[in-house]
């Protein structure tokens, strides 16, 4: 018998149970508890755990999952993959705090807003340059969600494809799930051209695009369900059943891209056919913005509290990252913030005790661990990251130091011999170094071959002591602040070579150590144990944004902030093996599984550890017991619950 996802029933449709799931899930879950929530928003994380790559347990309900195949979109959808995996998302985050972003809030499982849906489709694979034969390119995928992210600053995107840096898994996939983000997926079709001392050497030769729903692992047993907009046969004209493609991934070892050393990959295959593995090769998500920040506590001489700052989460999501972290007393924090991926801290520190270097830590934002990066160098006293993994450290005295995700030295320069500040500018992968005794802003090419730009500081700008440099991404203008002032100096060279200072002041400014500049150019201040937020003036450069989420948050020393980013390249990223699989070509559709509302706890059962939590929100106004979606937790959704007992299947 063939069973279609029209044939499904939505009330019962659930996901079978696997040998040893339920124990191993009872101990690794955080049932998701958030109440008060209006009858519009839910509980739609009811698990958000992330413990390490190995033991993570996720899930996500009410996720759309519209259907690219239709009669209105040429080729009749069959390439558009990429567009409704972006609109899934979009209409996710409509539907759950933010609906002035397009789509706009809507009930996309009803057949009224299907017409609707067809047209933001088109429309996002017109932004993308969709083709009805090739597909989208990663190119077009990125300047698609750029486009969409115009109508909500406030969300911010991810776009993560393998390179020599990184390393796409269901492990980092879930673990932005786990974070806050509503993400989507492309896995690559790879074929064996040939071996290596043994291991497969793979070429991609197409992909699709899917929405995450529920990634779970302990040990061995592992789950990976996804929105697959490919699967509906039956009709071109109608919205088919929101349901799930499940598949129990594994580690899959081979060469990809190359046959060097940085290409040899462990990656995650959800299947294998005669005609290729089936690999996770790109992420993309989107997320409201957040940030961290490091203080010290009270008047203590070292150590202090890494803090979350996350005033506007999608409503009903989790955020693994734990509120705050303590770090040792015996540690001074000399710098701080976000790794490259924005899955990870980076505290560079110092000893107070122990006459010894300055070491770069990863701080784990979910377990609290402070762990040194072995193979960076000592004696760092700041850092900044770019879009492609790389970390630049600067020493005190002569060099700049280039470092890959994992620490090892890439290059290094001595360009700017007496450095203060680092900073990178991602519009153009340049990086920018503040030397204050030098009284200069150079700017670097992303490897150090060629020195880009120097610019020396007029004799009449006051600069002294410690300094900190900024880069605007709007324009790729450069703005420092430096102890001798509380004032921002921003820096532009004109076609002779004439220097231009443009000074800014505000009450924002004074006692600010921190600094960073959104990707709309507005500028978050740290200062006097509060985060100020000053938008781009009409008149003027920057006045303070009082209605912005993060004004008045409580901050320490150091800030840093979530920003858009992609590592997208183009020499890497795009090009025939990039292009989207035929509906042929992905042979394989299934088998379909529902999202198994009744299962309250994401144990993979339904019993009556769920009718606890159903009872004990009985009467609430939505949230994850409200199964039947009618605003309010009752006797419907008991029934439902009821009639669902047993294993998911």
């Amino acid at each position: 018998m063939v069973i279609t996802r029209h044939a499904l029933d939505p009330a019962r449709r659930s996901c079978p149970a696997l040998p040893g799931l339920q124990a191993a899930a009872l101990a690794t879950t955080i049932v998701a508890a958030i109440v008060g929530l209006g009858e519009a928003a839910r509980a739609d994380v009811t698990a958000g755990t992330y413990l390490n790559s190995q033991a993570y347990n996720y899930k996500i309900i009410h996720m759309p999952d519209l259907d690219q195949r239709r009669s209105t979109l040429p080729a009749e959808g069959s390439m558009y993959c990429v567009p409704t995996s972006v609109v899934n998302i979009f209409g996710y985050a409509a539907n759950h705090g933010f609906p002035d972003v397009n789509p706009g809030p809507a009930n996309w499982q009803s057949q009224s807003n299907y017409t609707t849906a067809s047209l933001w489709i088109l429309s996002l694979g017109s932004f993308m340059a969709t083709d009805a034969i090739d597909g989208t390119g990663n190119a077009g995928l990125n300047v698609g969600i750029d486009t969409f992210l115009q109508t909500e600053p406030l969300l911010k995107k991810i776009f993560r494809a393998r390179n020599s840096q990184y390393r796409p898994g269901a492990a980092r996939l879930t673990k932005y799930g786990c974070y806050g983000w509503a993400m989507s997926f492309c896995y690559g079709k790879y074929e064996v051209t040939g071996t290596q001392n043994g291991v497969p050497i793979m070429h991609r030769i197409g992909g699709h695009a899917v929405t995450l729903q529920r990634s779970y692992r302990v040990g061995s047993t592992r789950i990976l369900r996804y929105r697959d907009p490919a699967d509906d046969d039956i009709s071109l004209t109608t919205q088919s059943t929101f349901v799930n493609v499940r598949y129990d991934p594994y580690d899959f070892l081979g060469y990809f891209g190359g046959t060097g050393v940085s290409n040899l990959m462990s990656l995650t295959a959800l299947f294998a056919t005669s005609e290729g593995t089936r690999v996770i090769d790109t992420l993309f998500g989107i997320r409201p913005i957040y940030g961290i920040t490091f203080g010290n506590t009270g008047d203590a001489a070292g150590g202090g509290t890494v803090s979350l700052l996350d005033p506007i989460p999608f409503d009903g999501a989790q955020n693994a990252v734990l509120p705050s972290i303590g770090i040792s007393s015996a540690l001074d924090v000399l710098d701080f913030g976000f790794d490259a991926d924005f899955d990870n801290a980076l505290v560079l520190a110092k000893s107070n005790v122990l006459p010894l270097p300055s070491r770069l830590r990863t701080l784990d934002l979910t377990t609290g661990a402070l762990t040194i990066l072995d193979p960076a160098p000592p004696n760092l006293i700041k850092f900044a990251t770019d879009r492609h993994g790389r970390i630049y450290g600067i020493e005190a005295v002569n060099t700049i130091r280039q470092l890959g995700s994992d620490g090892t030295e890439l290059a290094a320069s001595t360009a700017v011999p007496l450095p203060t500040d680092v900073a990178v500018n991602d519009q153009d992968d340049s990086v920018w170094v503040l030397s204050v005794p030098d009284r200069k802003v150079v700017k670097l090419s992303q490897d150090f071959s060629e020195t880009l730009l120097t610019i020396n500081v007029p004799i009449l700008t006051p600069m002294a002591g410690d300094g900190i440099l900024v880069i605007d991404p709007t324009n790729g203008k450069p703005w420092f602040k430096t102890d001798a002032n509380d004032k921002l100096y921003g820096l532009s060279v004109g076609p002779t070579g004439e220097v231009t200072v443009t000074t800014f002041t505000s009450p924002s400014l004074t006692n600010a150590t921190d600094l960073s500049i959104g990707d709309s150019g507005e500028l978050f201040v740290l200062g006097d144990g509060s985060v100020k937020v000053l938008k781009k003036a009409l008149i003027g450069l920057w006045t303070l944004d009082a209605g912005h989420p993060f004004q008045g948050l409580p901050g320490g020393t150091h800030l840093a902030m979530l920003h858009n980013s992609s590592n997208y390249d183009p020499i890497i990223h795009d090009g025939p093996d990039w292009q989207n699989l035929t509906k042929a070509e992905l042979e394989v559709i299934g088998p379909f599984e529902s999202d198994c509302l009744a299962d309250l706890n994401a144990d993979e059962v339904v019993d009556g550890a769920d009718v606890g939590i159903l009872l004990g929100a009985w009467g609430t106004k939505g949230g994850t017991a409200d199964i039947d979606g009618d605003g309010m937790v009752g006797g419907g959704d008991l029934g439902l619950l009821l009639a669902a007992w047993g294993a998911c299947q």
